[in-house]
């Protein structure tokens, strides 16, 4: 399978622009006051890295993971032309297989976006830093025009996952949203 998914997502990223632009995570304006702009960041499935350049951009030194070596390489050019390759550290590894070891966290922010894999959420969760602000955008079948795929999480989904279980205890919800085809989850990690 990983085989599969990597020359998948190396088709697609093969034909992705090679300019890529700094871009905030989906529908997280109303909390964007809370999230971090100093620490360690990791971007999970980073894909061409627009995430991984905001967060650098912001201040925070990221760690970005992504199964394309299309992609990673993609990454890699895009944080050196911005001027921040000292801020962005890249690593081509299958998410199907955990998060790497090694990982230098614990993170200030974690960001997940357009990847469902509800395996990794308390991995995610236990790479948080106290403070730390983790946000997950999915595909979902709310607001999906037409039939959702296995990618799509049904409604309520992330709710259930972060906050409807012992996962979310030490969890303060700072935002969720589900419409368009698209659910948003943004929480930090209380304080000690």
């Amino acid at each position: 399978m990983a085989d599969h998914d990597r020359e998948r997502w190396d088709d697609r990223h093969a034909d992705a622009p090679e300019v890529v632009e700094p871009s905030a995570p989906e529908r997280i304006a109303p909390v964007l006051d809370r999230v971090p702009i100093a620490g360690r960041a990791l971007d999970v499935a980073c894909g061409t890295g627009a995430q991984s350049l905001w967060a650098a951009d912001r201040g925070l030194h990221v760690t970005a993971l992504d199964i394309s070596p299309i992609a990673t390489a993609k990454v890699v050019a895009a944080a050196d032309r911005a001027g921040l390759a000292d801020r962005v550290e890249v690593h081509t590894h299958d998410l199907d297989r955990g998060l790497p070891g090694g990982l230098p966290g614990p993170f200030d922010l974690v960001i997940v976006q357009r990847f469902r894999a509800p395996n990794l959420y308390p991995e995610l969760v236990r790479w948080l830093a106290s403070g730390g602000v983790l946000i997950v955008s999915v595909l979902s079948e709310v607001g999906h025009a037409g039939e959702p795929g296995p990618h799509h999480a049904v409604a309520g989904e992330l709710e259930q996952a972060f906050v409807d279980t012992p996962l979310g205890a030490d969890l303060e919800l700072l935002a969720s949203d589900e419409a368009d085809g698209l659910a948003t989850i943004v929480l930090r990690r209380r304080d000690p």
